[in-house]
């Protein structure tokens, strides 16, 4: 537009020069106003199409849609070590110091020895670092074991917990419901290492498949509906710890409204886990690990469930201990034994008279896989 306007007023003065100024006038003016306006035109009609094709949705067969990878994510949130809870609301003075030992002597037993051999083959030092909401003391000979006391409400509140929530907490009254609150949250705002009950048994040869986001599947049943999301072991991306504080934080506010005080056993644990973690793409990057059911009360049974799925850990519930009450060797000898039928590495932690087959023999048979 410039150039015609430029030529019009050359050719304006050539024609003046020549005393037809007034006819150049006439024919130049119009001619660069309507090329001007076509170029104007064009260039509108241009953006607009170009503005329009990248509105419009593609045509054509749907492209394939590629899962995201997740080797970036199981970089940023893996867990590394263990930790588990020993929670009571009188916190400062609720348990004698040796009450954690007392409580939970063969289980920590097992765990030390566990971690010893995380230790030797990963040439680090691995840990389950135990959160006591009171004073307590662990012997000596727990190397890979310590104890970390803490303000269990002061958690809380850095979790998002007001003073009128904590209120109802203390109203609970039930250790365990207090646990599972306080396990989501000290993942969230204090440790990055895996969440484990302490009667946790793992079966792998390292702790790598729990340094990814993963949460446990109990397997019930075997053929009919039969799966329960489980929070007695789980490793979760910061994203999954806000969905169960904010679920947590409503059920409360719910229970207020309703003007209910009462609460199912498992309402903060599988209960939170279910109505979060399986909502719209929560589960995305999310392991699901299978353990034996929680019924099975025999090392046989808990073995072949272990090798028909290949799981890499047990949960030997209160109701397989209370079975194996009389046993000799007791929790220590279920141990070995459950790891000698799966073929896991040995552990002697107790006589290995007592193991149900040579220990050359330890492993999974083949009638024991699934197909």
């Amino acid at each position: 537009v410039s150039v015609l306007y430029w030529r019009s007023f050359e050719v304006r003065l050539t024609m003046h020069a020549h005393g037809h100024a007034s006819r150049g006038r006439r024919f130049w003016r119009p001619l660069a106003v309507f090329v001007g306006v076509l170029a104007l035109t064009l260039a509108v009609r241009v953006i607009v199409v170009d503005s329009s094709s990248v509105l419009q949705p593609p045509t054509g067969p749907p492209a394939r849609a590629v899962p995201p990878s997740t080797h970036h994510l199981e970089r940023a949130h893996a867990c590394q070590d263990f930790f588990a809870v020993f929670a009571h609301f009188d916190e400062g003075a609720a348990e004698p110091e040796e009450a954690l030992v007392t409580a939970q002597g063969p289980q920590l037993s097992y765990w030390e020895r566990q971690l010893a051999l995380f230790s030797e083959k990963a040439r680090r030092r691995a840990t389950l670092t135990v959160y006591a909401t009171s004073p307590l003391t662990i012997g000596a000979e727990f190397e890979h074991v310590r104890v970390e006391v803490i303000n269990g409400y002061a958690v809380l509140r850095r979790c998002g917990f007001s003073e009128r929530h904590i209120d109802a907490v203390r109203g609970w009254r039930v250790h365990t419901r207090f646990s599972d609150v306080l396990r989501v949250c000290l993942q969230r705002v204090v440790t990055r290492a895996t969440y484990v009950d302490f009667d946790i048994v793992l079966l792998s040869a390292s702790p790598a498949p729990f340094e990814v986001p993963f949460v446990d599947v109990g397997v019930w049943g075997e053929r009919e509906a039969s799966l329960e999301i489980s929070n007695d072991m789980f490793c979760l991306e910061p994203r999954h710890l806000q969905l169960l504080t904010d679920y947590a934080l409503r059920l409360i506010e719910l229970k207020w409204q309703l003007n209910e005080t009462k609460y199912h056993y498992t309402e903060f644990g599988p209960g939170i886990f279910a109505h979060t973690l399986l909502r719209g793409d929560a589960a995305a990057n999310l392991r699901l690990y299978a353990e034996p059911n929680p019924w099975s009360r025999d090392a046989e049974s808990i073995g072949n469930q272990s090798c028909h799925y290949g799981m890499n850990h047990v949960h030997v519930t209160g109701s397989i201990r209370h079975n194996i009450a009389g046993w000799p060797g007791g929790y220590l000898r279920l141990v070995d034994d459950i790891r000698c039928r799966v073929g896991a590495p040995h552990l002697a932690l107790a006589s290995s008279d007592l193991l149900p087959r040579p220990l050359e023999e330890c492993g999974c048979r083949p009638s024991d896989r699934a197909p």
